[in-house]
């Protein structure tokens, strides 16, 4: 079997049964338990937080009825729980280069998929996310302090990020949102 029928076979599968399968094959073969374990739980120094984060941001979309129309809404919650929290955790072990990528990557990938809907959501429907975003700028805020005390922060990286915060799509949605000068 070809690389290419094995991924084909892989992508059509049932999920569950390739979960079942891996697991299986991780408890016989310690390489791959190995493998499969820093695969799916790599530490924090070789992540790329932007893919990460929209891989996540996109795995968790989904259209959804709310009470006047269908839209799409993303699960904020989860976002912030699985990831941002325990990245923020981490965040001061970091290196301020790896800082910057983290803000620069939450500052980006978060304010492009922030949409109004998510302020106005629906407690009924359990699509109200305002309190969660809320708390993911904190905690973008709190590691943007984090990075501003750094004695290595160079000027120019500080241009960089500006200019991500500036393009940011975010700040045409909210205003609650909108960040003040760096």
């Amino acid at each position: 079997m070809t690389n290419e029928e094995i991924k084909k076979l892989i992508n059509t599968a049932d999920e569950d049964l390739v979960r079942k399968y891996a697991a299986e094959w991780a408890v016989e073969h310690e390489n791959f338990c190995a493998y499969i374990t820093h695969a799916l739980n790599p530490p924090a120094n070789e992540i790329d937080f932007a893919e990460e984060l929209a891989r996540v941001i996109r795995n968790n979309t989904e259209i959804t009825d709310s009470r006047y129309y269908e839209r799409l809404i993303v699960d904020w919650s989860h976002i912030l729980y699985r990831l941002i929290k325990p990245w923020e955790e981490k965040a001061e072990a970091f290196s301020t280069e790896r800082l910057l990528e983290l803000v620069e990557a939450m500052t980006t990938q978060v304010g492009s998929h922030v949409q109004e809907d998510d302020f106005t959501g629906d407690d009924w429907y359990g699509d109200d996310y305002s309190g969660q975003l809320g708390d993911i700028m904190e905690k973008l805020g709190h590691l943007s302090g984090l990075l501003l005390i750094r004695e290595d922060m160079t000027d120019s990286a500080m241009v960089s990020l500006r200019e991500d915060v500036i393009k940011c799509p975010v700040n045409r949605y909210s205003r609650r949102l909108r960040p003040g000068p760096l």
